[in-house]
């Protein structure tokens, strides 16, 4: 019997993502996206060494035990199919030479040499020996399935129709509606928002919840399958699902092929701006959290052999994409409300995490969305992170301190602010949590800082913009510093100039130096806002984050314990079927009355 494993796909008109990912060419062949068709002339040759057709030869190895492996190609007419296998230093090799002559039902070509292959990816490319057609292809296998799965696959969404509704659309066409998932995939959307129609909810089960964010959306998702029951799966994504179908499709077949029953899938996160450039392929937490793999170039086939390799394991796996079987959760998510819960929900859990080229999907920089609320949810997050951990003091004060004085300095003072009362808010314990699960005072806290750092369409030829020079002399950054950047220097040693800043997580400080204000510029969304220098704000904000901190370090372990003992409660299943039991109760009273 012949079990499809996974297919070669073609570049989507929908999606972000360009040719270079799927397909390459020469110039003797044409590629028709709109058809899923390519027409080859003699000589032409399509290669498929790409980051979404590759074969992961040591992925697979190590997790299932595939007896062979077959590769399918449909299409019309004669062609040199050439099987290779590119591996990190080593020199490319072509395993094996084959003349075919192409069908629309396809035609096999055994892998014979699968058994004595140990790690690399392997590939095909196709000459043309004629006027050509190729319509598409698969790899397979004549082992049977381990074990039968059932994946739930679980979107959460507030206020983002424009986003979920076309996403809803694409999984049920594509996906739902097909008989070969059909009873192996469902997807559910809670709805934080309440206001999908049932129209709009196509093929999904959707589910009416309370604003939690992320965190209470996730975990209801979660929630509602293991309540149904059959489940063998969980995939959280997010609300855009600006993921290849077949990454879903290729999720399912490893999982029912692994011989692993504690693997987890993390999906890599790909730059929505510059799609072949990968930001994150699973992610490590020490004090903080780092990317892996990141900045890589997924059109060339030396970074996809540098992704290839595990040099360090996942610590977690991030929410955007995120596959897991429900039988070896432990813990739920922590309440955060949003940023973190992915984090601790990983950690608690022990998954073992893999990645895989292909499964991925495409999202907005983090350095656009940085601004006061999400240096706030960072500061908090990774307080609750290290305190569950035992962490020791110094450096998460480190970590606090680089978070405050990065966005002060930057003359960011909502950002800053933000930073205080992430600790103010840490230092109330777990309580503060249950009582804020919704997050809405504190919104309103965060917001209603007088200095906001909000992105706005903006032209910088309406500045008197200065491009400085990140090079100082020795004796310079000296004064710069005992100065505090030019903080303690009286007015009249402020330049009246603006300086241009890309937008980033924090600027070139000694940039600023001297300077009345600095623009925060976006260049791909001709985005920004005008930040000045402000010595009455500044010193505003480092007196509140001075007392804050202060008793920080009075109550730092005594805070520590207190989270150690308390998360366990927070993440457990009868933690969260109190808070949807509250919820409901709460609706429906509201309804009576």
């Amino acid at each position: 019997m012949k079990n499809v494993i996974q297919n070669v796909i073609w570049p989507s008109l929908d999606l972000v993502a360009e040719a270079a990912l799927y397909i390459r060419k020469n110039e003797f062949a044409n590629v028709r996206l709109s058809e899923h068709l390519a027409n080859i002339d003699k000589h032409g040759k399509l290669f498929f060494d790409t980051y979404f057709n590759v074969f992961q030869v040591e992925c697979w190895k190590q997790n299932a035990n595939l007896s062979d492996l077959t590769l399918t190609l449909k299409g019309k007419g004669k062609v040199c199919v050439r099987i290779e296998l590119h591996r990190i230093g080593i020199s490319h090799q072509i395993l094996d030479e084959v003349d075919l002559i192409l069908t629309p039902d396809g035609v096999d070509l055994p892998i014979s040499c699968w058994d004595t292959l140990v790690d690399g990816l392997l590939s095909f490319s196709i000459e043309g020996l004629e006027e050509v057609e190729y319509y598409g292809g698969f790899y397979s296998t004549s082992t049977s399935k381990l074990q039968s799965v059932k994946v739930g696959l679980v979107i959460t969404h507030f206020n983002r129709k424009s986003y979920v509704v076309p996403a809803i659309k694409r999984l049920s066409e594509l996906l739902l509606a097909n008989n070969s998932y059909r009873n192996k995939v469902t997807l559910t959307v809670i709805d934080n928002s309440q206001n999908l129609t049932d129209e709009e909810a196509s093929l999904a089960n959707v589910v009416k919840n309370p604003n939690l964010g992320g965190s209470g959306g996730f975990t209801r998702g979660l929630y509602e399958l293991i309540n149904l029951g059959g489940y063998t799966h969980c995939v959280f994504m997010d609300d855009d699902a600006s993921c290849e179908v077949e990454s879903i499709i290729r999720t399912v077949h490893i999982l029912e092929y692994s011989t692993n029953p504690n693997m987890a899938i993390s999906g890599a996160l790909l730059r929505e701006l510059e799609p072949y450039r990968l930001f994150e392929k699973g992610a490590k937490f020490n004090i903080g959290s780092y990317p892996l793999k990141s900045g890589l170039d997924m059109r060339s086939v030396h970074d996809l052999l540098v992704a290839d390799q595990t040099f360090e394991k996942p610590d977690y796996g991030a929410w955007w994409y995120f596959a897991f079987p429900i039988e070896k959760i432990k813990h739920f998510a922590f309440p955060f409300f949003v940023r973190g819960d992915d984090i601790m929900f990983s950690l608690m859990n022990h998954f073992d995490i893999k990645t895989y080229l292909g499964i991925s999907c495409w999202g907005d920089d983090f350095s656009l969305k940085d601004g006061p609320m999400p240096r706030y949810l960072d500061t908090r997050q990774n307080l609750v992170q290290n305190a569950r951990l035992g962490t020791a003091m110094i450096p998460q004060l480190k970590l606090i301190l680089r978070l405050f004085l990065g966005a002060l300095f930057s003359y960011n003072y909502a950002s800053a602010h933000s930073v205080t009362l992430a600790i103010k808010h840490y230092m109330k314990g777990p309580m503060f949590w249950r009582e804020n699960m919704d997050m809405a005072s504190v919104r309103n806290e965060v917001s209603n800082h007088p200095c906001q750092e909000k992105m706005q369409p903006l032209d910088p030829s309406d500045y008197d913009l200065l491009f400085g020079s990140v090079y100082e002399k020795r004796y310079q950054k000296w004064l710069r510093v005992i100065s505090l950047n030019g903080f303690l220097l009286p007015k009249s040693f402020i330049r009246k100039r603006t300086v241009f800043q890309e937008k980033g997580f924090k600027a070139w400080v000694r940039m600023l130096y001297r300077y009345e204000s600095v623009l925060y510029y976006y260049t791909p969304l001709k985005l920004g806002y005008v930040a000045s220098h402000d010595k009455i704000q500044f010193a505003k904000e480092l007196k509140a984050f001075t007392i804050v901190f202060l008793g920080l370090l009075r109550n730092f372990k005594t805070i520590q314990v207190q989270y150690q003992k308390e998360i366990p409660e927070l993440t457990n299943y009868e933690f969260w079927k109190s808070v949807y039991t509250d919820q409901s109760t709460k609706k429906g009273a509201s309804h009576d009355k």
